[in-house]
């Protein structure tokens, strides 16, 4: 049974309050763009990914990446050498997300947008290249979506190969409010989300491969 998206994205909240107890005090500010590493988090450690469910997600690196469909990704081109895999199968759907918490710092002018960055699969034959996705803000009931395939024609990054793009713009938000704390949910493929039923893509499966988060 597929859970309701707003539901999922408290629980995502609730995840992230027993993880990180302390992320919505006030952090002293270090530069104008905090970079959240895929493992590793922020360089202070305040800020980090939640994944949900944990063993969807599968963590690369340059040892290997267990149980990854993806292969061929070189970790010297990925931001501290480590990313995380999910794929969504539109024929066995659940809910498969990735949340971060961070705050608003008007006086660093910090805190206003966030970008998310990752890997783009283009010749692969253990998984879809299709890169399909819903994500919501501040638990937001209107989400929006986004979807690349190897023939979408956008514009890839140059540190890529034959198999993969690299450190490719996934979907960027600007705006926000500095004096609020911010949280970004990322739900991969259609799985719970209500506005799947209105998208012709509700069948697609998809993958979705992060290595990091810019916040600014």
């Amino acid at each position: 049974m597929q859970l309701p998206f707003a539901f999922l994205l408290a629980m995502s909240l609730a995840l992230i309050a027993a993880h990180l107890p302390d992320v919505l005090a006030d952090s002293p500010s270090t530069t104008h763009n905090i970079v959240v590493d895929d493992t590793d988090g922020s360089p202070d450690g305040v800020y980090k990914v939640i994944y949900s469910p944990p063993d969807v997600w599968k963590a690369g690196s340059a040892k290997g990446c267990d149980g990854c469909l993806v292969s061929g990704i070189d970790a010297s081109k990925v931001r501290n050498g480590t990313w995380h895999e999910a794929a969504y199968d539109a024929a066995h759907p659940q809910q498969i997300t990735a949340t971060i918490l961070f705050n608003g710092d008007a006086a660093a002018y910090a805190g206003t947008g966030i970008s998310v960055y990752g890997l783009f699969p283009r010749t692969n034959l253990n998984a879809t290249n299709n890169v399909y996705f819903f994500y919501a803000i501040d638990n937001s009931e209107s989400q929006a979506f986004g979807y690349l395939n190897a023939t979408a024609g956008y514009d890839s990054s140059q540190n890529s190969t034959a198999a993969v793009d690299y450190d490719v713009s996934l979907f960027g938000v600007s705006g926000l409010n500095a004096s609020r704390p911010h949280n970004v949910t990322l739900l991969v493929g259609s799985g719970g989300n209500p506005r799947s039923a209105q998208q012709q893509d509700l069948g697609l499966s998809s993958i979705f491969l992060l290595d990091y988060v810019v916040i600014m």
